[in-house]
């Protein structure tokens, strides 16, 4: 049960804080710069940016230290209240190099306190400095946001008007972790939002100085066609175009669309056309010269019948475009859908109603009860025959409703603080409502029961010829094994740097070692076992059948799976491995080495199914790739 990557944060089980007020006493915040290999980082600047979440999220000050000859830091800070976050941000700008600290989200008062004495690991940055022109090649100001592709959260930012700058900044510089990739998104005054992608960072020569200059020329452009279904039928009752920006990673905030009618906001004013009974429509699209990435839904509609397609379309001049529709039936449940039309300026705000279809995804717990009140984040990815997006979504009350076409093939990403991360996938679907299960974190059989044994917990350093290994070397440990029942990874998450996570079963004898994992990326990927095995056995032979799977996030490099065997085996015979089926999330069998392997596995060896004798020598022979499998005689793993 192979899974994919998550774009949410793992932190956020941390970020709720309680309305009511409360003042809190100062302290120290200090700790330690360190490199990967555990070395001092001297003259690093340590700022703690502090935000006021009852005002906004608005900035209140930065506190700023530079470390010391060791990377020793030490900032007072002054008495706070509840309602106030703290960000951490840390940077050393090099003749050779540029040092980074982890890209972590502001965080409360009573977490933040609690991280006192922390250490901070510092990695190579790019140093990115930011601008947006105009048609005359002249600096705007603009406001701005940065997110790692892979985290989905804002890194770095800037909406807080100062008493020096009002309306936005004119220039910025931001220091950037290179081994990842990032998207910029920049609000210019007056102007649509437009994105710049920012990859492949570690190609370039250090040090890594890198000039973003975005052309913010706005632009307003005519985008007109028709809306067919697959045999030509256009003569709708009613046809209305929704038009979405598309941010990082092909994603709609589903409750943010643009206005309806944004013709009113030429000059002079002018009104989006349709024709419903020709099936055609000519509206007006914002854009910018940088180009603005645009998600557009047609709904039409026939009696009570409601036909969809979806459309990207990127506006970067103001030539007019065409572009058609191939509408497919809705699915979901007659619905009213409430958007903001756009007017000329002295005009007063309007909306219109349209109906549509929704289909309502329920998020319910393991004993199947509404997760209402429940903080979930949800993403939703559809794919489509020519488009892949996303929508997503914070519901309130246990429940997301989206316009779905048939056949689309979706696949459900919910996030809880109280939960493990959840992947499930509908294909082809044809249903008018679905159910989502959201479970706890845990350590559980196939069949979702908690395994009652002792369960330990450890990290280590990320290095494959030491630590992510069997038998991992003593000093590759970040933080002692502890009881699952106390996993709390926060302090170490917070200060960055590259880890494995090792989860072990000591009354079975279960490994499981997640090579280089990315908790910020996502919550711990959970793990589902057999505690026993399935066995076998004649006079000469002894099989044993264990399943693994997982149903969080692919956020890790590799895993290494440890099992302990029967004690009455025979070690001076060939011990031999294979992986012999391959599950769904529901643990049906997808896979039983015939036939073509299922995409969602296509990138494993295919060597794997086949049997192979194990190394009882080396245990480097399965991280080589000299051998698939390992065992220890002397214990039996």
């Amino acid at each position: 049960m192979k899974k994919l990557v998550f774009g949410i944060l793992f932190l956020f089980v941390f970020l709720f804080c309680a309305t009511i007020t409360f003042a809190q006493a100062s302290f120290n915040f200090y700790g330690y710069t360190k490199l990967e290999n555990g070395s001092g980082v001297s003259g690093a600047n340590v700022t703690i940016t502090i935000y006021n979440m009852s005002a906004n999220h608005t900035k209140v000050t930065e506190l700023s230290n530079l470390t010391d000859s060791d990377g020793f830091f030490n900032i007072s800070v002054s008495p706070a209240t509840d309602d106030l976050t703290f960000k951490v941000s840390i940077y050393k700008e090099g003749t050779s190099k540029h040092l980074v600290g982890p890209s972590v989200p502001d965080v409360f008062y009573n977490e933040f306190c609690n991280l006192t004495g922390i250490n901070f690991t510092l990695v190579e940055a790019a140093k990115v400095n930011i601008t947006v022109i105009n048609s005359s090649g002249d600096n705007v100001k603009f406001y701005y946001e940065i997110k790692d592709t892979k985290l989905g959260y804002p890194i770095a930012e800037y909406f807080n008007d100062s008493s020096v700058e009002t309306g936005g900044i004119t220039e910025d510089v931001v220091y950037l972790p290179a081994h990842r990739n990032y998207s910029i998104q920049v609000f210019p005054a007056g102007v649509p939002p437009t994105n710049y992608d920012l990859n492949n960072i570690s190609d370039y020569p250090s040090p890594k100085n890198i000039k973003v200059e975005i052309n913010g020329t706005p632009y307003w452009a005519w985008v007109s066609g028709y809306a067919k279904n697959s045999n030509g039928f256009k003569n709708w009752d009613n046809l209305t175009v929704v038009a979405y920006s598309l941010e990082p990673g092909n994603m709609i905030s589903f409750d943010h669309p643009f206005e309806l009618n944004m013709s009113a906001w030429r000059r002079p004013p002018e009104s989006d056309f349709y024709n419903a009974s020709d099936g055609f429509y000519n509206i007006t699209l914002p854009g910018t010269a940088q180009g603005t990435k645009i998600l557009l839904i047609a709904v039409a509609q026939k009696g009570n019948q409601i036909y969809l397609d979806f459309k990207n379309i990127t506006i970067n001049s103001g030539a007019p475009r065409e572009l058609n529709f191939t509408v497919m039936p809705a699915l979901g449940m007659l619905n009213n859908w409430q958007l903001d039309k756009a007017t000329p300026p002295s005009a007063p705000k309007q909306t219109v109603n349209i109906t549509t279809k929704f289909v309502q995804f329920s998020f319910v717990n393991e004993s199947n009860a509404s997760m209402n009140g429940s903080n979930i984040h949800v993403e939703v990815e559809f794919e489509y025959s020519d488009l892949t997006f996303s929508i997503m979504d914070d519901p309130e009350n246990g429940f997301a409703k989206f316009p779905v076409a048939q056949g689309a093939n979706i696949t459900v990403f919910a996030f809880a603080p109280e939960s493990a991360p959840r992947k499930t996938e509908f294909e082809n679907t044809q249903n008018n409502s679905y159910n989502v299960t959201v479970y706890s974190f845990g350590i559980k059989d196939p069949q979702g029961n908690q395994i009652n044994a002792p369960i330990e917990i450890a990290f280590y350093a990320v290095n494959n010829t030491l630590c992510d290994r069997p038998y991992p070397n003593a000093s590759c440990s970040l933080k002692p094994a502890e009881n699952a029942s106390h996993f709390n990874p926060f302090r170490l998450v917070f200060g960055g740097g590259r880890m494995s996570m090792r989860m072990t079963d000591q009354q079975h004898g279960i490994v499981v070692h997640y090579v280089n994992v990315d908790l910020l990326a996502s919550g711990p990927p959970d793990v589902l076992f057999d505690d026993q095995p399935n066995e076998t056995t004649d006079a000469t032979k002894w099989d044993a059948v264990w399943r693994f799977g997982s149903m969080g996030p692919e956020v890790y490099d590799f895993v290494i799976v440890g099992v302990r065997l029967d004690e009455d085996v025979d070690f001076a015979a060939p011990v031999n491995f294979k992986i012999d089926k391959l599950y769904d999330e529901n643990w049906n069998v997808v896979y039983n080495g015939s036939g073509s392997i299922p995409d969602e596995y296509s990138d494993f060896n295919s060597s794997l199914f086949n049997m192979s004798q194990c190394n009882t020598t080396d245990q480097m022979s399965i991280i080589t790739g000299n051998a698939f499998c390992y065992v220890n005689i002397s214990d039996g793993l």
